[in-house]
């Protein structure tokens, strides 16, 4: 039972990472979709 709980402690750790990981690439593909100047249009189509 205890290496249960360990092993659902490391992959919350990890969920908690990718989270981390996901937004930072939204936030810089926010920026580069506004920095070339994509419409909204073009930002529902991706």
């Amino acid at each position: 039972m205890r290496a249960l709980n360990q092993r659902i402690k490391e992959l919350e750790k990890k969920v908690e990472e990718l989270r981390d990981y996901k937004a930072k690439w939204e936030g810089h593909i926010e920026l580069v979709r506004a920095q070339s100047g994509s419409s909204d249009r073009d930002k529902q189509i991706a």
